[in-house]
Parts: C-alpha cells; structure tokens; sequence
C-alpha cells in the first residue's frame, strides 16, 4: 500500500461539534444515556457515566436517523470515540429541541419584568 491510500484510510471525517443527549444499548442488553460531544458520518465522539471497553460492540439512537449500530474505537475514562458500522448522513439530525423552543406558548412576561424603556434617572432634570 503506498502513502497516499493510507493516507486516506486514516483521513478523519469532518466533525460537527453538538452537546445533546442519547441512548446507549449495549450489546449485553444493558441500556444507558450518554452526552454526544461530535458527530461525523463515520462515527461520533460522547461521555457516559457506564464504564466501557475499547473495541466494545452497541448502538445508538439518533433522533431523525434511528438506531446506528458500531463498535468504541477508544474509551479514556469516561469519554469515548464510537465509529459507525455503516456511514450516516448527520444533516438527518432532527433539532427536537430547536422545535420546542420555536412554538409559542402564549405566555407573556409581566410588566414589572420587562426591560425599561425609559433609562432617565428620577430626580435628574436637564433644563437649563
């Protein structure tokens, strides 16, 4: 094999930085969350609080994509790398949580805590 194909067997996906929750399933039935730090379409970066092993088989659920199977490529305490059996395609990624928070609610903030208009200090007139 000469440099440039290993080159490009090494070469990293393009990651996109994110901080949402998920489920872990591992292959042991066992079941936990975990905090998604990046994704790619070859694999993704998080922290559980579960105690894990390098080369470990599980799945992932994705909102918008599903469940993603693969193996940890790398674990240092609490962080770990997976990389996915099969390519995904991250634009899939649903923003659940940018969807609530675009729904009005029909709630109105009282008035006493709404910003000030009127930023004139009491007692302090400019005449003259």
């Amino acid at each position: 094999m000469d440099l440039d194909q290993e080159c490009e067997k090494t070469k990293r996906a393009k990651r996109t930085a994110m901080l949402r929750k998920t489920d872990l399933h591992r292959s042991d039935g066992q079941r936990s969350a975990a905090r998604l730090r990046n994704l790619s379409e070859t694999g993704l970066g998080g922290i559980s609080d579960i105690p894990m092993e390098s080369g470990e088989d599980l799945s992932v659920t994705l909102d918008g994509i599903g469940e993603v199977s693969g193996h940890l490529a790398w674990v240092d305490g609490k962080k770990f790398g997976m990389v996915f059996d099969e390519a995904i395609d991250p634009e899939k990624l649903t923003n659940n949580h940018r969807e609530l928070a675009a729904k009005p609610t029909g709630y109105t903030v009282p008035t006493r805590f709404q910003p000030v208009n009127d930023y004139k200090r009491p007692g302090f007139n400019r005449t003259g």
